[in-house]
């Protein structure tokens, strides 16, 4: 099979996407159904069809969520970030707390606006979609009230999004209207080696044809002088997943922060630190 007949198929997966669930498939879905399509063992329309059912049956888990989104409980903590310090490895042993309550999902980009990396790179907000969408991710009130009666302390829950520390012009101001007195926690690595793992990753996904150093040149010419703000150009294939420079620079963003936030509110960790006492810290 020829690379226009790849193309082809990587479109028409991203045209099912887009026409039934109103989204542009994602890289781990377009590689697990490339590979299907590709090898015979599924079509265009049994790929159709597998969307449907999956998209009914997540609609009707969504809806009774939602519906009881006013008995669920808010989040007590944030990770605020960054991308590729170990936001991940940070939540799952906080998970492991018999305290913590883990969310529906690790990232839930509720306050922050996602930029898709895939055409038709659209940008999306989820935080149009209310308060009671961002609430159907937690736990319940009741749930929350039988832990503490049983074991006779309280029951928490947080989640963690990288993009809300970078997003700083954003995130912070919608944060402080919904959770004023949540707790923040960021993990930051060495700056180089964060760009540079950044940089890694998005090349392997296959949306990263420069190299380290001419990726680097070009966000540095996309920087505007005014207030210091990334400027990508239209119809630009280079999204904020891009930014391998931009993100590594955590001061003018932590700083947006704590002008909204008091300073006692936050929790600072070192991603060296943490990889070698993860316990400790």
């Amino acid at each position: 099979m020829n690379s226009t007949s790849d193309l082809e198929i990587q479109k028409q997966i991203n045209d099912c996407y887009v026409k039934i669930l109103k989204r542009p498939v994602d890289p781990g879905g377009l590689h697990t159904y490339f590979s299907l399509i590709k090898s015979g063992k599924l079509t265009i329309e049994e790929l159709s069809i597998l969307l449907e059912k999956n998209k009914f049956k997540k609609d009707k888990g969504k809806l009774s969520k939602i519906l009881s989104s006013p008995f669920r409980i808010l989040p007590d903590f944030l990770i605020i970030g960054e991308h590729k310090c170990g936001t991940t490895s940070l939540f799952e042993l906080m998970m492991e707390h018999p305290n913590i309550a883990r969310p529906q999902i690790k990232e839930i980009n509720y306050f922050n606006k996602i930029d898709r990396k895939i055409p038709p790179f659209q940008i999306e907000d989820n935080f149009k979609k209310g308060v009671w969408w961002y609430k159907s991710h937690f736990p319940t009130i009741f749930q929350k009230y039988s832990f503490s009666k049983k074991n006779n302390s309280d029951l928490i829950t947080g989640e963690a999004t990288t993009h809300y520390l970078f997003q700083s012009d954003v995130v912070p101001k919608r944060a402080a209207k919904i959770l004023p007195t949540t707790k923040l926690i960021a993990i930051l690595r060495n700056p180089i080696d964060r760009a540079y793992s950044h940089y890694c990753m998005i090349k392997i996904e296959g949306i990263e044809p420069l190299s380290f150093e001419d990726a680097i040149a070009i966000e540095d010419e996309s920087l505007s002088t005014e207030k210091n703000k990334i400027i990508l150009p239209k119809n630009s294939k280079r999204t904020m997943e891009h930014l391998y420079l931009s993100r590594s620079i955590y001061v003018d963003n932590l700083k947006r922060w704590m002008n909204i936030f008091p300073k006692e509110q936050f929790l600072i960790l070192e991603t060296e630190e943490f990889n070698s006492k993860p316990n400790d810290v």
